[in-house]
């Protein structure tokens, strides 16, 4: 399998440190936005929700000790599995929430959690344990994953995440088609949202996807930059992923709110200005979750 110097892992201890630490920083904001502000607790936030959770576990098994003993090896290596592919899903269930905002109604997308979470969690489970039952987590560089980077169960982890990309991509495509329609103003700003939404799942998981396909060609030949590369931007997950949907869809105005009212005795802004919140919120999902009665009236006809 692939050999790495001394020197060189730990460097990439180092980055993961770092890095790890900035994606469970932005996983925990969203969670505990959502623990401790009741008014943003909607069906779009509940899936955030589950996604930084998601993204929190990832980020603890993204820590080191895997090296420790073959027991914390299988142990780092099945939460790190489980919580990636976990957090595939649930931005899968994001762009496809994203995508029945524009073709359908929230009362049907309502009826969606359920099924988003035995995806989410049952597929995830049944491809660790099929894994773990084989043996095949085990050292992979300077943590502890599927070791053995041409078996066939590399496609358990490499599936989920291209079948994820693919409706990611096929949800741009089709709210960008939607969106035509409209003023060049409004276009311009959606098409810059649902391009973040993109743009930080491949940030995250492309240098992961180079890395590992690298080692299958010439397992024997490891490139250091790709695993520095690999370390650095996968566990930012959280991070990115805080950026995306946590302050683009509004979080921060929750927590000046709450500065304001605990720590300078400022006035508290009412529930009314909760709903109406900021014009220039650029959020897809809590846009749909506050939308009035009147507009699903008008999308209905």
């Amino acid at each position: 399998m692939t050999s790495l110097t001394d020197e060189q892992v730990h460097i990439i201890d180092l980055i993961i440190f770092t890095s790890t630490s900035l994606g469970a920083a932005g996983a925990l904001f969203i969670i505990c936005s959502f623990l401790l502000f009741k008014q943003v607790r909607s069906f779009a936030t509940r899936l955030m929700f589950f996604l930084s959770l998601s993204d929190l576990m990832a980020s603890i098994s993204w820590y080191p000790f895997g090296r420790l003993s073959t027991a914390l090896c299988d142990l780092q290596a099945i939460g790190l599995h489980f919580f990636l592919c976990s957090s595939f899903f649930w931005t899968m269930c994001i762009s496809i929430s994203l995508f029945m905002i524009f073709y359908s109604d929230k009362f049907e997308l309502q009826n969606y959690f359920k099924v988003f979470h035995m995806i989410c969690w049952g597929i995830p489970l049944a491809v660790v344990i099929a894994c773990f039952a084989k043996g095949k987590y085990g050292y992979f560089g300077g943590w502890c994953f599927i070791s053995d980077p041409k078996g066939i169960f590399e496609v358990f982890y490499f599936l989920p995440l291209l079948v994820v990309l693919l409706v990611n991509v096929g949800v741009f495509i089709a709210i960008r088609v939607k969106i035509a329609k409209y003023s060049n103003s409004m276009e311009a700003r959606m098409n810059i949202v649902v391009s973040f939404y993109l743009i930080a799942f491949v940030t995250s998981q492309l240098p992961a996807v180079l890395n590992t396909v690298q080692n299958a060609i010439s397992p024997n030949q490891p490139i250091f930059m790709l695993y520095v590369f690999h370390a650095l931007f996968q566990p930012l997950q959280g991070f990115l992923n805080c950026i995306v949907y946590g302050i683009n869809e509004g979080f921060l105005s929750y927590y000046v709110d709450w500065f304001e009212k605990y720590l300078y005795r400022c006035r508290r802004r009412s529930p009314k200005e909760y709903e109406e919140g900021d014009e220039t919120n650029t959020g897809l999902l809590m846009d749909y979750d506050y939308k009035s009665d009147g507009e699903e009236k008008e999308g209905k006809k």
